[in-house]
């Protein structure tokens, strides 16, 4: 079993593993929304809105690449999914860890919420 390595808001960040294979998961860093009650005038109803800057990202491309050297397998998880923002960051980390991937312009979605249908 991985210990999972997790990059979110107030979650402790671990470093240590604990098996063959690495697993870190992005969650992104809403605060607000992940510990205080939402408001309903707050469109980022999605604790998960969340879109990475590349400096914030930065610091995991060594971590990543020393597990890399140590275990078989490392698998990323990008779990801010809202308007396409894991996607991404997904190709952004790709290309601070220099992994060769297809190229393609991810435009972020529109999101709405039940009320404004």
């Amino acid at each position: 079993m991985a210990n999972v390595l997790i990059d979110g808001p107030g979650l402790h960040v671990g470093t240590e593993q604990t098996a063959d294979h690495a697993y870190l998961r992005f969650h992104g860093r809403n605060y607000d929304i992940w510990y205080r009650e939402e408001k309903e005038d707050d469109h980022r109803l999605d604790r998960y809105d969340y879109l990475y800057k590349r400096d914030q990202l930065e610091p995991w491309v060594p971590q990543i690449k020393e597990a890399e050297l140590k275990k078989s397998k490392v698998r990323t998880y990008f779990n801010n999914h809202a308007r396409a923002k894991s996607v991404r960051n997904a190709f952004l980390l790709m290309v601070m860890l220099l992994i060769e991937h297809k190229q393609k312009e991810i435009k972020l979605q529109d999101q709405f919420t039940l009320g404004e249908f």
